[in-house]
């Protein structure tokens, strides 16, 4: 998707162990049959993304996730289509930073700018990098991404809180991915979750078990 050079982060770093307990969820739209159960995030290699997995009580979900470095947000994609991960961080020109990594073991982190176009909602890459990204907004928190690159067009969603959006990208031109915003606070953290073929939004309320 990005042919980027890897960044190491240079803020502290984030454990590389994080074990969560789901205290209440809801599903997009306000749906009900809420879940519960456990996330995990591990991270084995330090300039790579973490390797999440939701263990429910109604199933097993595995992701990648991609923290912005020096803040209290994580991006997680997950789906049998995903392709890769970002999290956006909108600067006061407009523009935004990212952080971004491939959805496959021993992928790196790396990053890159953005910044707005004309165009409502079209952002072209700085730093050399040729194409763009297109964010449509589709109800509160979420939008549908587009990232329209000299290899081609890929298609995914975002999910925001603030300044910060989550995004997840198909590899294969599937409609079988989800992407999570997670913010820390306190000893737990808030997570807001999109899913394709769904509209709205849902959430998640995690308190810490252990982190290493």
């Amino acid at each position: 998707m990005f042919a980027l050079a890897p960044v190491r982060l240079t803020a502290a770093p984030p454990p590389v162990h994080l074990e969560f307990s789901i205290e209440s969820a809801t599903n997009p739209g306000g749906a009900s049959g809420g879940y519960t159960g456990r996330v995990t995030f591990d991270r084995p290699n330090p300039d790579g993304p973490y390797a999440v997995t939701w263990k429910l009580n109604n199933g097993v979900q595995t992701g990648w996730a991609v923290h912005f470095a020096g803040s209290d947000y994580i991006a997680v994609g997950y789906g049998k289509d995903l392709g890769a991960v970002a999290i956006y961080k909108q600067r006061a020109d407009g523009g935004s930073d990212a952080f971004f990594s491939y959805a496959v073991p021993k992928s790196q982190v790396t990053s890159y700018s953005i910044l707005p176009t004309k165009e409502p909602g079209e952002f072209r890459f700085s730093g050399g990098m040729s194409g763009s990204m297109v964010a449509t907004p589709a109800g509160e928190r979420c939008f549908d991404l587009e990232w329209r690159l000299p290899s081609g067009t890929w298609k995914g969603l975002g999910v925001s809180d603030g300044d910060f959006l989550a995004a997840a990208s198909s590899g294969t031109g599937g409609d079988d991915v989800g992407v999570v915003l997670y913010k820390k606070i306190g000893d737990g953290a808030q997570g807001w979750w999109r899913i394709t073929g769904r509209k709205g939004f849902g959430t998640e309320n995690l308190k810490i078990e252990n982190a290493r």
